[in-house]
């Protein structure tokens, strides 16, 4: 089992673009990928899987990440967690 600080480790080089070798890589990929075929966006999985090889490779996931992690900032969101957990279980 990973730690979080693995994990974060794991996803900085995939989004960066310094792994795309790993399982891990070959699993996001394959998730995407499957997320890609589903949303209409790729024609097989195959496709899709090629696609988001791609979005990584070209710093598309990473351009996006920068994107979320401003938002978050805007909102004076400090743990994006911790907004999500408000966010699906609203309390008065």
């Amino acid at each position: 089992v990973l730690s979080p600080k693995e994990n974060v480790k794991i996803f900085q080089r995939l989004i960066q673009d310094q792994d795309s070798e790993s399982i891990y890589y070959k699993l996001v990929c394959l998730n995407a990928g499957a997320a890609l075929l589903i949303a209409g966006k790729a024609e097989d999985l195959k496709s899709g899987m090629v696609m988001a090889g791609d979005l990584l490779q070209y710093g598309e996931v990473y351009k996006t990440v920068k994107k979320c992690r401003k938002a978050y900032k805007t909102f004076g969101v400090k743990n994006p967690k911790q907004k999500a957990k408000a966010w699906w279980n609203p309390t008065p």
